[in-house]
């Protein structure tokens, strides 16, 4: 039953009056812990910057913020499917699969999934990386959004 509430609570908060949403309210995973740049080792933070660093450069009228979480050990990619296709139905959040890139010869160490909600002025874009550095102890998630302004 609690688990029920919090899902509703959250599909209220995600469609709101379609208002923009914080990068602090996405819902992450069962298990997921926030991570700081300084708790990234470097190659995880490598690859944190290679796919900040090009949203930010890409968008010009639009607000990007992100976080960074730590995954438990064995999370894969249809898991992390699995919870935003659950944790997002209902709400006005639509999967992109123009910008989602699950590619076979990738999933090992990096997949990315999108959705999208709103138009013009109020358009989110939602991107979820999941980062599998074989040298870090567990998968990292980079959340980014970017909110047209």
């Amino acid at each position: 039953m609690k688990r029920g509430l919090w899902t509703v609570g959250l599909i209220l908060l995600l469609t709101a009056c379609s208002r923009p949403v914080t990068v602090e309210s996405i819902p992450v995973p069962p298990g997921a812990s926030p991570l700081i740049r300084g708790d990234l080792d470097p190659l995880t933070l490598q690859m944190v910057d290679a796919l900040e660093e090009p949203v930010r450069n890409a968008v010009e009228e639009a607000t990007v913020s992100s976080r960074s979480y730590s995954l438990p050990k064995r999370t894969s990619v249809d898991a992390l499917l699995a919870f935003y296709t659950e944790a997002l139905k209902g709400s006005d959040w639509r999967y992109n699969d123009r910008l989602t890139r699950l590619e076979n010869d990738e999933r090992k160490y990096y997949a990315r999934l999108a959705y999208q909600r709103g138009q013009g002025s109020t358009e989110q874009v939602l991107l979820l990386d999941l980062l599998r550095n074989p040298t870090a102890q567990k998968p990292a998630l980079l959340v980014i959004l970017i909110t047209e302004r």
